[in-house]
């Protein structure tokens, strides 16, 4: 029963829920198998995988012959819910992957150096972007005024522009 609870808990359990591949093939007695059924009606778009945990004894053709029992009642039931007249219209495959090993190739490494390159770039331009923009906003709340001249800089805030405006001389008698 212990078996059989971990053969539960390490398939999935649900359309498209892969189960645990690690965990089932963490013990001898256990072999993973990934199922798939999809629809060859236009009216039933349905294509999905289940993850399943199995006995180490079992093949993908053992799989495949106990989907097959169950097609005739499954395309049974659709075409009762669709009412549809079409026969073997679903199609099943079984796959015991020995194991799943990523590679990359040089064409991969160079894909992801140039994202990262990328998005190295895009950051360095927002940072580049934000610190003149706080630069420009220090300067618009500080104006600086020149003593002993007669122009006066006007930073306008809702813009990036500067104005010089020429002043009168006063003069005291």
């Amino acid at each position: 029963p212990k078996d059989l609870l971990a053969l539960i808990y390490n398939s999935g359990r649900a359309p498209n829920d892969m189960g645990h591949y690690e965990a089932c093939n963490r013990s001898p007695d256990n072999k993973y198998a990934l199922l798939s059924i999809s629809s060859l009606l236009p009216a039933l778009p349905l294509s999905f995988y289940l993850g399943f945990c199995g006995s180490k004894i079992c093949e993908a053709d053992d799989y495949y012959g106990i989907m097959e029992m169950s097609r005739e009642p499954l395309e049974n039931a659709i075409r009762n819910v669709l009412h549809v007249n079409a026969t073997n219209f679903l199609v099943f495959s079984a796959f015991i992957p020995s194991e799943f090993e990523v590679r990359y190739d040089s064409a991969t490494w160079l894909c992801l150096i140039v994202i990262i390159l990328l998005i190295g770039a895009s950051t360095g331009g927002l940072i580049f972007r934000l610190l003149q923009s706080n630069k420009k906003r220090k300067l618009a709340n500080n104006p600086t005024v020149v003593e002993g001249s007669s122009t006066l800089l006007i930073h306008d805030v809702g813009s990036v522009s500067y104005t010089h405006l020429t002043l009168p001389t006063i003069y005291a008698v």
